[in-house]
């Protein structure tokens, strides 16, 4: 570099640029890197370990030390917690281990004397980052929902941190290539064009369920491969169950179900438009989900998730059920971080908010910041998170007009229906089967009496009652004296009459 003028290692630097980035925008992000009147540079570089980042980090660190701005051809790796107080001005520093700073940030369920310490600690070392010289090279490296939750921590954050550079997960058929590449000669001798199609068909269906990303997953199927004299793959991850059987078990909600199923159909579609390269409107799935306890909205939340994963809509396919209890912090202001620390957990999935209406109708100005968190998150993470309200249709009116923002972000509404007379006897019919116990025909006409007297009261409970119904007769089932050939067998002694039920579980509302 010393023997080159500036506008040499210029024209030098930017045609390297070029060649090391395969996006335009990535050589407009980047260019402040190699302008030889500009020096230091902060940004962020988001993807998945083992692809293409890390061949791009050794590229670009060669590139800045041939033009003079690094003095070694090498970057220096620090976690979050080692975060130096000065940084040198010479050197390109990545920082890792972001989560590490919120889960230290956001810790409120410690709170011991070293716990303040180490969060005091965090504080530190965030102005150290914060406050580091303009002419210092610092990036984050990470990946997407680590940094979300890492730039909510201070508002200076995003502002400072404002170059972004996302990076894109090896193709199916790079991984295929790579996996043959990482196998010894024995086993590459029996691996054709055959053999490499099923693979590619493999990874399209199970990818997503490995815990290894991109370089990691090759080597670990190839190392899976080579323990045996055949191309043997793990098991069969993906589980292709479809709607039709997952509502199988499922009794009544016939028109939620047809909410479902079109839904899914829609999805696909729009899938498929994607993919043709036809531009689609941008849209969200927040949901809600109205009706009494029991008529089965976690179950029906959980076949959503489902879909949404097998789609890939969302990257894991996980629910994670909360209420107000698990947003709203008993103490002075730590509500929103509490919030942000369920939003962050449920990253990536689809967060299940029961008894929504709660938030606006019990929990003052907390529910209300509770609720401001969420409407926040549910947009500027509507690419990788869905959040589902449920709670009883008329509360939830008063939930929604809490806040404005809460209509404009649902796209779904399911409404629930109490279960009918008939609808219970078949939910306690399934559950008793399911139990391995056999229905007496002299037990039936007594339980059909009780799902009677429950329907259509209030507060009945539902599938709750079904539930409670069963536990009841198989406890009077065990103090009946029965000879062994009855022992599995529910007759009408075993049902408990009107009264026994009200006395064991309490009166319903009128």
């Amino acid at each position: 570099a010393e023997n080159h003028s500036k506008e040499e290692l210029e024209e030098y630097g930017r045609t390297k640029l070029k060649e090391i980035c395969y996006e335009e925008n990535m050589i407009e992000t980047l260019f402040p890197l190699i302008c030889q009147d500009l020096t230091g540079f902060k940004g962020v570089f988001v993807g998945d370990k083992g692809g293409l980042k890390g061949e791009f980090m050794d590229n670009l660190v060669d590139l800045l030390y041939n033009i003079g701005k690094i003095s070694e051809p090498s970057y220096e790796t620090i976690p979050f917690s080692h975060i130096p107080e000065k940084f040198d001005i010479d050197k390109i520093y990545f920082i890792e281990d972001l989560n590490d700073a919120v889960i230290n940030l956001f810790n409120l369920d410690d709170l011991s004397q070293t716990s303040s310490i180490t969060q005091q600690e965090y504080r530190t070392k965030m102005e150290y980052l914060i406050r580091a010289a303009g002419n210092t090279y610092i990036i984050l490296n990470t990946v997407d929902t680590e940094l979300k939750g890492f730039l909510t921590l201070d508002a200076r954050l995003p502002f400072i941190f404002s170059r972004k550079i996302a990076f894109k997960n090896l193709s199916n058929e790079s991984i295929v290539e790579r996996f043959y590449n990482a196998l010894d000669e024995y086993h590459q001798e029996f691996i054709g064009e055959d053999q490499k199609a099923y693979l590619l068909g493999y990874l399209e269906r199970n990818r997503r369920y490995f815990p290894f990303d991109n370089q990691e997953l090759a080597t670990y199927l190839a190392n899976y491969t080579s323990q045996y004299q055949e191309l043997k793959l793990p098991k069969e991850k993906y589980n292709e169950k479809t709607l039709e059987e997952s509502f199988k078990s499922i009794v009544g909600m016939d028109v939620v179900k047809k909410q479902i199923k079109e839904l899914s159909e829609y999805l696909v579609i729009r899938q498929k438009l994607e993919k043709a390269g036809i531009k689609l409107p941008p849209f969200n799935l927040h949901m809600m989900f109205l009706g009494n306890p029991g008529v089965g909205k976690t179950t029906i939340a959980r076949i959503i998730a489902k879909v949404l994963f097998d789609l890939g809509y969302i990257r894991e396919e996980k629910l994670v059920e909360v209420t107000s209890k698990d947003l709203v912090s008993a103490y002075g202001n730590q509500t929103g971080i509490k919030t942000n620390k369920v939003i962050m957990n449920a990253m990536g999935g689809v967060l299940f908010v029961d008894e929504a209406y709660s938030l606006a109708i019990s929990c003052g100005a907390s529910g209300a910041e509770a609720i401001a968190n969420l409407i926040k998150a549910m947009e500027d993470y509507k690419g990788d998170l869905v959040v589902m309200f449920a709670g009883y249709s008329l509360e939830m009116q008063e939930f929604v007009r809490s806040n404005s923002g809460i209509a404009s972000r649902i796209s779904y509404v399911f409404e629930f229906s109490d279960y009918t007379t008939e609808e219970l006897f078949k939910i306690f019919e399934i559950k008793l089967a399911n139990t391995g116990m056999i229905f007496g025909e002299d037990a039936k006409e007594p339980v059909m009496k009780l799902c009677k007297f429950a329907a259509g009261r209030r507060n009945f409970g539902n599938g709750r009652f079904v539930d409670k119904l069963l536990q009841r007769a198989l406890t009077k089932h065990a103090t009946l004296d029965l000879p062994d050939d009855k022992m599995l067998v529910l007759t009408k002694d075993s049902i408990p009459e009107v009264e026994e039920i009200m006395a064991s579980f309490g009166r319903f509302g009128a």
